[in-house]
């Protein structure tokens, strides 16, 4: 079995990462398909190859799913017009449109809600947040899942949360029922080599990863992925000296910097008998 490379490590965080020697040796491919990830918004113009959208989705449906309920759906869309206009509705995102497939992923009460009916007993427990809280879980480990998967097949994909930019307008586009909402997107395809950069993370130690109770000593770690993320960003043609600190304080600062009617989700959820008690 070939070893580890530790240069995934590094392109991850951006700086040299040690492992010991024995865990390098237990290299495998499923490691290095996750290490290697990148959000790809570069596609070759091929369409892929039938059957592998209903393998991706069965790897979708191997991830855990709380209580067994299954409170996700995906809708995949692959007509070159329907593509054209959910880019417009989720930012204009060009990848959206050349990328062959693209999945919509949905926090899914509906179905529980209707087999509620079929059995005459309340569902009285779909109108607590713990449900929607319980359905988006559902619809990212599911999505995760199906992401490895399509990397392992040589695909590469990328996140839209634009998806949630109008949510009452892709809920009509996509014809949804009450208490189905579009959670994010997913664009499926065959990457344009090297087009697309692996972005180091936030460090662990002081970043991500705490030990028996939580610290809040950050500083160590923000200032070493400030660093990091300006290193990156040299690369980028006019992204040259942007950091990570200043731009992130911008993205949450106001409601309107979360962007389009995101702000207004929730008055949405309740129009669509998400109610969140």
């Amino acid at each position: 079995m070939a070893k580890l490379d530790p240069d995934l490590l590094t392109q991850r965080y951006g700086t040299p990462f040690p492992l010991p020697v024995e865990l390098l040796e237990r290299g495998n491919t499923a490691l290095e398909t996750i290490l290697a990830h990148r959000s790809v918004r570069h596609y070759v113009d091929k369409p892929l190859e039938p059957g592998v959208l209903e393998l991706l989705v069965a790897t979708a449906e191997s991830a855990s799913t709380s209580s067994n309920l299954h409170c996700y759906s995906i809708i995949a869309v692959q007509n070159p017009e329907r593509k054209a206009a959910l880019s417009e509705l989720c930012g204009k995102q060009k990848h959206i449109v050349d990328a062959p497939l693209f999945l919509l992923f949905c926090a899914d009460l509906a179905r529980l809600k209707q087999i509620c009916e079929q059995q005459s007993g309340p569902s009285d427990g779909l109108d607590y947040a713990e449900m929607f809280v319980m359905a988006i879980v559902d619809a990212a480990l599911a999505a995760q899942n199906l992401v490895t998967a399509a990397e392992s097949l040589g695909l590469g994909t990328c996140y839209i949360g634009g998806a949630r930019n109008h949510p009452k307008e892709i809920s009509a586009f996509l014809d949804l029922p009450a208490k189905v909402f579009v959670v994010f997107g997913l664009t499926i395809g065959y990457p344009i080599r090297d087009a697309d950069e692996v972005k180091p993370r936030l460090p662990q130690e002081h970043g991500i990863l705490h030990h028996e109770t939580y610290s809040a000593d950050f500083h160590p770690a923000l200032i070493r992925y400030e660093d990091a993320m300006k290193d990156f960003n040299s690369t980028m043609p006019g992204r040259e000296g942007r950091g990570w600190l200043a731009q992130t304080a911008r993205r949450v600062g106001t409601p309107e910097a979360l962007g389009a009617d995101r702000p207004k989700i929730k008055e949405f959820l309740t129009e669509i008998g998400m109610d969140l008690l």
